[in-house]
């Protein structure tokens, strides 16, 4: 049961945090979800964009990668959900 003991009514966000690993993800897993906006990445600068990959596809593993951190503003479906996956088409 959660209280909001603030001010103002605001709306309630769940978020399950998982770590993902081979083989699920692996060279060319994709994540999907429905994602209206980026609003921060942890990792922006010269060291990122010389990495050369994004949020959507994974790349193969490199030496030397710098982890990456996005924060992204999602899109809710009709009843307040936002499915999200991780998605190897190599194992299914």
């Amino acid at each position: 049961h959660v209280v909001n003991h603030g001010f103002n009514r605001t709306p309630h966000m769940y978020f399950y945090h998982v770590n993902i690993s081979h083989p699920l993800l692996d060279e060319g897993s994709r994540y999907l979800a429905p994602i209206r906006d980026v609003v921060w990445a942890g990792h922006a600068g010269e060291r990122y964009a010389a990495q050369k990959v994004g949020y959507r596809t994974a790349p193969a593993p490199q030496p030397g990668f710098s982890e990456q951190v996005w924060q992204h503003e999602m899109a809710a479906d009709a009843n307040g959900e936002v499915p999200v996956a991780v998605v190897n088409d190599r194992i299914g």
